[in-house]
């Protein structure tokens, strides 16, 4: 590998992580865990590789996914057994917190005599018993029970008392489901699509054919742009070229724009947005605000 290659591949890895580090935090507060992330990245890339690997409409061998995708062929035949379907979830576990919540609320080793979750004590000598030690030693052993309590505590899952003795479950998920159902949103009709977009005009095949694709940074070093107003006016820009696009597009749908559906309806009843066109619009800021 030269000089130049090593520097381009560098150069791309370093982007990545910067992408999957702004990633990862939707996804910590999703309650995806690391290992769920990379089982779904290997199911990814072996979905791809065998579809783009293949010889007139047959699916790629073992052998060429396990060139190009660095797995070993019994995984890649692991990944297949799994993911029976396009797109399919591979069974995984979910995060430890996830499971130390489910196992608490539905084990009457857990439970009170009218079946919800009890106050549990950190740790007691007894061993007739069960405390949140116990609790944790049945669900991992790899993590101490000071930490998923620490991270339960941090998640608002529950309430410990000053000397963290006793430990009460007070919300009966580890993550939000709203906030898993929004991103689950956001990445099928916004970042895939985005992701799509790039991938088509990476590929030197679609060189005369781009897609559109623009990004524009307002420079502030010094600090001095009120940046609540610059907020308000690209939110009302964006809002106005999103209703000026809508109306274009459903006038291409039909001969009469009036009885197009709207593409909101379009969204919350069709999860397949293979066959669909649009634009995507968005404001970004790299302060959090």
């Amino acid at each position: 590998m030269t000089r130049s290659e090593t520097f381009s591949r560098d150069n791309l890895r370093s982007s990545v992580l910067q992408f999957l580090v702004a990633f990862a935090r939707p996804l910590i507060r999703s309650g995806l865990s690391a290992k769920e992330m990379c089982e779904l990245v290997e199911a990814a890339f072996v979905h791809v590789a065998t579809e783009e690997l293949g010889v007139r409409n047959r699916p790629a061998n073992v052998s060429k996914v396990a060139a190009v995708t660095g797995l070993s062929r019994k995984s890649i035949r692991q990944i297949r057994a799994q993911v029976s379907s396009q797109y399919s979830e591979p069974k995984v576990k979910p995060p430890v917190p996830v499971r130390l919540i489910s196992h608490w609320r539905n084990s009457s080793n857990y439970r009170d005599s009218e079946g919800n979750p009890r106050v549990l004590a950190f740790k007691v000598d007894d061993d007739r018993e069960k405390d949140f030690s116990d609790l944790v030693r049945e669900i991992s052993t790899d993590l101490s029970s000071s930490v998923l309590r620490d991270e339960l505590f941090r998640a608002g899952c529950i309430s410990v008392t000053e000397n963290g003795e006793r430990i009460e479950l007070v919300k009966h998920f580890y993550a939000r489901p709203d906030l898993q159902d929004r991103l689950a949103t956001a990445i099928t009709f916004s970042l895939r699509k985005h992701v799509e977009t790039i991938d088509h005009n990476t590929d030197q095949g679609n060189e005369r054919h781009l897609r559109f694709e623009r990004v524009q940074y307002i420079l502030d070093l010094d600090g001095d742009i009120d940046r609540d107003r610059v907020r308000q006016i690209v939110n009302a820009h964006l809002e106005q070229a999103t209703i000026g696009i809508k109306v274009t597009l459903d006038a291409l749908r039909t001969d009469n724009p009036e009885d197009a559906s709207s593409s909101d309806e379009l969204e919350t009843t069709v999860r397949n947005t293979s066959g669909a066109y649009g634009v995507g619009l968005y404001y970004f800021t790299g302060k959090g605000d």
